[in-house]
This record gives C-alpha cells, sequence and structure tokens, in this order.
C-alpha cells in the first residue's frame, strides 16, 4: 500500500500551524505553576498558613 505524498501548500500550512499552537504553549507554560511542586514550595506556605491561624487565635 503506497502513501500518497501530501502537497508542498498543505505541509507549509500544517507546519505553520504546528509553529502557532507550539508557541502558545512554550508561552503559556511560563505562567503555569509547576506540576509536580518541591516540598518546599508545599509546606512552608502550609506552616505559614498554620502559625497565621493560631496567632489569630491567640489574640
Amino acid at each position: 500500500m503506497k502513501i500518497p505524498s501530501l502537497s508542498f501548500t498543505f505541509r507549509i500550512a500544517f507546519s505553520r500551524r504546528f509553529e502557532r499552537i507550539a508557541d502558545q504553549v512554550l508561552f503559556r507554560s511560563k505562567h503555569v505553576p509547576e506540576r509536580n511542586p518541591q516540598k518546599e514550595d508545599l509546606i512552608t506556605p502550609g506552616i505559614d498558613t498554620i502559625r497565621k491561624l493560631v496567632s489569630e487565635i491567640e489574640k
């Protein structure tokens, strides 16, 4: 079975669309937090929140 070759115009359009999507993904990833944050990134804010709540309760 022979796979037909794609036309030059289609290849150009496809590559431009791919580049545009890739640029959007890369641009957005700069504004998205890590998917796997470090323990310190989770624990420290949690501890700070607990300390704040305790200090408010003590007042």
